[in-house]
């Protein structure tokens, strides 16, 4: 097993016979070298983050923009 951190090198990975890429259907782009198989009875969550530079985080835009994004 590979991680590969980006979708598109993901996709290359598995065009190039590496094996299977999960990725989100919205993300696909139509290609006819590709199969794509849906994921029968199982529903898929996932998780965004919102990240800045450090250096930068005490701005006080940014601050109120991650605010916005935070539980707490």
């Amino acid at each position: 097993m590979v991680e590969i951190g980006r979708r598109s090198g993901a996709i290359a990975a598995a065009m190039a016979g590496m094996g299977l890429a999960a990725v989100s259907e919205h993300e696909l782009e139509p290609n006819d070298e590709l199969r794509i198989v849906r994921l029968k009875g199982v529903r898929v969550f996932g998780v965004n983050h919102t990240v800045c530079l450090k250096s930068r985080s005490s701005a006080t835009l940014l601050r109120e923009l991650m605010n916005c994004f935070t539980d707490n």
